[in-house]
């Protein structure tokens, strides 16, 4: 993922091992991706450093698990929202 500033202007490069298909930020600034294939955790949140918090999520079919994840949202109220589309439903986490 590439990071601007609020001025548009470059910042840093931040690796993740898989391909990113989706993110959203918190309002505290928390980072969640979606990523593409679930090598690494399908939802990945980071800091706003950019430092690793945590990930879930792995290929499949059951609760928690994706078939080509691809988009995410966040509520006001702290739930991440993932559309898993191959499995043909949005998932919802606490």
């Amino acid at each position: 993922m590439t990071v601007f500033c609020a001025d548009a202007i470059y910042e840093t490069l931040w690796r993740s091992g898989s391909e990113v298909w989706g993110i959203a930020v918190s309002g505290t600034g928390q980072i969640y991706s979606v990523n593409y294939g679930c090598y690494e955790g399908c939802i990945t949140r980071y800091s706003a450093n950019g430092n690793h918090e945590t990930h879930w999520g792995s290929n499949g079919t059951g609760d928690g698990r994706f078939d080509s994840p691809q988009g995410i949202a966040l509520s006001g109220t702290g739930q991440v929202y993932v559309v898993d589309r191959d499995n043909d439903r949005i998932q919802c986490f606490d």
